[in-house]
């Protein structure tokens, strides 16, 4: 086992059956639940990974946060493990890099810096999710109130992972020397840190390494996206989805009806994507929820139901006790 500690937090790599695995082990246990939430959008392709029952595994191009998984974070100062990236561990490839360096080291390992993220990420794909579903500022600006939020039990996904990781957030971003640290320990810490402003979003992450090989980039580097690379969904039982919760303005105010004090009626006015995610809840029985305003102006809160479908667009959502 390879082990590291930075602010705290130990990171830890070994082997079982012939494969690396990861620990994140924060100085304080965080023990996550057995579920775990998602944020999407009211977006064709947020409800369509939710009804095909799969997760989109990032490349960190794709985050708000520009400095997530920032190259900087650790120092390319081991001249072994940059010719061996920059070679893919080929014979004359390493000669070649070798003699690169020799002229001029500068240039090489700035090359490799800038080149590793992207290639890296081309392996390995990162799902976000988080253990608060009522925090109103993720509420506003993923779903613009017009989303959803998944609860996932994650450990009914049947695809292979590392994680869950609680998210590091700290104020001073140090970085690592690949010099003093193994690659792999590297890898963990550059996809597990942030700066301390993002604390709120109580974040824990999935890391997917592709079993098949690479996956497609984002089209933010065209010579990437020309490599092609399989997509970056992987697919999950209908168990793994414990509910699932509308928000505020999922619902169009004129779409709604009260019938009684346990039960409402929505009439989608529209046939549209939205219909497609609540004939999947009505179908699957899957425990729905629908978001409140409280009066302390400070949280956001929901009710859990069911929702039946009456016909074509149109659904009863019944209030559980």
């Amino acid at each position: 086992m390879f082990q590291i500690e930075k602010y705290g937090w130990k990171y830890q790599s070994y082997k079982k059956n012939g494969k690396i695995r990861f620990d994140v082990v924060p100085p304080e246990e965080l023990i996550p639940n057995d579920t775990l939430f998602r944020y999407y959008s009211s977006s064709q392709y947020s409800i369509d990974s939710v009804i095909n029952n799969y997760l989109y595994a990032s490349h960190p191009d794709q985050f708000n946060d520009i400095y997530d998984c920032h190259e900087d974070l650790f120092d390319f100062d081991d001249d072994e493990a940059v010719v061996h990236f920059l070679s893919g561990g080929n014979e004359e490839g390493v000669k070649d890099f070798k003699r690169a360096l020799a002229l001029d080291r500068q240039n090489v390992i700035q090359g490799a810096q800038r080149n590793f993220r992207q290639a890296l990420y081309r392996k390995l794909g990162i799902v976000c999710m988080t253990s608060n579903p009522n925090n109103i500022l993720m509420w506003s600006y993923y779903t613009n109130n017009r989303g959803f939020l998944v609860e996932y039990a994650y450990k009914e996904l049947q695809f292979d992972y590392h994680g869950p990781f609680p998210i590091n957030y700290q104020d001073d971003l140090q970085k690592l020397s690949l010099n003093e640290v193994p690659m792999p320990l590297c890898v963990l810490f550059q996809s597990n840190i942030k700066h301390k402003g993002w604390e709120h979003e109580s974040e824990w992450r999935i890391l997917i390494e592709n079993p098949n090989g690479e996956m497609n980039s984002p089209d933010l580097f065209p010579e990437l996206l020309d490599l092609g690379g399989e997509e970056r969904k992987f697919t999950y039982p209908i168990s793994a989805v414990k509910s699932i919760v509308l928000g505020h303005y999922f619902i169009e105010p004129r779409e709604l009806k009260i019938l009684n004090d346990k039960v409402f009626e929505i009439t989608i006015l529209k046939n549209n994507d939205r219909v497609k995610l609540l004939d999947y809840i009505a179908t699957n029985s899957i425990i729905a929820g629908y978001t409140t305003r409280q009066s302390d102006l400070k949280n956001v809160a929901y009710f859990k139901g069911k929702i039946k479908k009456i016909e074509e667009c149109k659904y009863h959502f019944e209030r559980l006790e």
